[in-house]
């Protein structure tokens, strides 16, 4: 047998319209004066924005519900967005953008709520409306499905249960896999500070390391030349400034090149050894005074002296 876009319907199955078994309430919104949050009432449903993995959340009760789902109905959204959703943990008043479908003749909720699971992507994109999306009640009643033998539905939710464990474990596994990735690779960026992931390129390379001192004369030197550099171009800015009838304020001169003290050998003993070749420099010999923005400044202290080590 095929069904009516021609697809085989299993032997033993059948093809039914929702209403052939379930009953449908539509939701409508009861008086928003009966809302409260203090239990008063049965637990009220508005829509998606409520909804848990299964069950939704309790936000708010109310007292004189309109529409009433009861418990093991599939709550189904209606509307913006249409085709998500939840069972219901207990007998509860629906909103007008929740149906409530209540299997019948022995039919498990879950069969119907994993149902209409199947097929939400298609229903996603059924609702009408220039606002928001919609569907109606005409439109769910008219919905058709094969429908198995209730002992077949069991093995079915159970099926689905099982390979759905299965996945939620593979998920925790791929989340542990990717929290050691993670670790290691904050433990690459460790090692390749502390010389470790170069060990082997500066022992087959001792004649191209600089020494210490080399390195420390390059720095300065780099600063100096940067440093004159800068004056230069205050200097044309300031000459650009008295052509121009000094209209404007004055260029600012940079500010004078600070001398930036060298670790004492106390301050070193009480740090971690380095490899050979590396040396531990201040902070600001290698940076430019931090440009601030409109927020908070930071604490650097302007003369770089916190400890870096570089190779």
């Amino acid at each position: 047998m095929t069904d009516c876009v021609g697809n085989m319907v299993p032997k033993g199955w059948q093809r039914c319209i929702l209403p052939d078994f379930t009953y449908i309430v539509m939701g409508q919104s009861p008086s928003s004066t009966t809302y409260n949050r203090s239990g008063d009432g049965l637990p009220f449903f508005q829509g998606k924005a409520e909804f848990g993995d299964l069950f939704p959340t309790i936000n708010q009760y109310c007292s004189q519900p309109n529409k009433i789902a009861k418990q093991g109905a599939t709550l189904l959204s209606v509307r913006a967005p249409v085709g998500p959703t939840n069972l219901a943990q207990h007998d509860c008043c629906i909103g007008r953008g929740l149906a409530a479908l209540h299997p019948c003749g022995g039919i498990e909720p879950k069969f119907l709520l994993y149902l209409f699971r199947s097929i939400e992507p298609e229903m996603s994109n059924k609702g009408t409306g220039s606002t928001f999306k919609a569907i109606t009640k005409g439109f769910v009643e008219s919905l058709e499905f094969n429908l198995p033998p209730l002992p077949e539905q069991h093995r079915i939710v159970a099926k689905i249960e099982e390979l759905f464990s299965e996945l939620d474990k593979g998920i925790e596994s791929l989340k542990a896999a990717r929290a050691k990735l993670n670790i290691y690779r904050q433990a690459v960026l460790k090692h390749a500070f502390e010389g470790k992931l170069t060990a082997q390129w500066r022992e087959e390379n001792k004649d191209k390391l600089e020494t210490p001192e080399q390195l420390l004369a390059r720095i300065k030197q780099e600063r100096e030349a940067r440093y004159e550099q800068q004056l230069r171009k205050w200097k044309a800015a300031v000459q650009a400034w008295e052509e121009g009838g000094k209209s404007g304020k004055r260029p600012a001169r940079p500010p004078k090149l600070e001398e930036i003290p060298h670790l004492s050998l106390t301050e070193t003993e009480t740090l971690p050894s380095l490899p050979a070749g590396w040396s531990y420099l201040r902070l600001g010999l290698v940076i430019d005074e931090p440009k601030y923005g409109s927020s908070k400044k930071c604490d650097y202290d302007h003369k770089g002296t916190g400890v870096l080590r570089i190779p």
